[in-house]
């Protein structure tokens, strides 16, 4: 599961989707568990 973080519209928090996405990037993008890939969703759609 791949997700697009480039798609996501830019908010004043927009640092987290970087954060996490350089965060996620030493694992390997396809390595990300789905349960944190489900919590960085769950920020940027809770706003």
């Amino acid at each position: 599961m791949k997700v697009e973080f480039a798609s996501t519209p830019k908010r004043s928090e927009g640092n987290l989707s970087s954060e996490a996405k350089a965060s996620a990037e030493p694992m390997g993008s396809k390595e990300v568990p789905e349960d944190v890939l489900r919590k960085i969703l769950k920020m940027d759609d809770g706003k």
